[in-house]
């Protein structure tokens, strides 16, 4: 296979791995009982950042936007 077809599984693996520890953290992990010996479990920061990246995501898409308008016009 030529080495782009390789590359570009192995992105597409690699963040769906990473998407999915990532789900499991910030909210999966929330689920289980605190019995559970988990740092994860015990941890409250990453419950945060499904609240943030909506606020995250409108920045980045302004910015985004208003750098194109920049190229174009200049």
């Amino acid at each position: 296979m030529p080495s782009s077809v390789v590359t570009g599984w192995t992105l597409i693996i690699v963040s769906y791995l990473w998407l999915m520890v990532n789900t499991y953290t910030m909210i999966l992990s929330k689920l289980l009982p605190m019995d559970v010996n988990n740092e994860i479990t015990k941890d409250r920061h990453y419950c945060l950042i499904p609240p943030a990246m909506p606020v995250v995501f409108v920045l980045f898409v302004i910015v985004n936007w208003l750098g194109l308008k920049y190229f174009r016009h200049n």
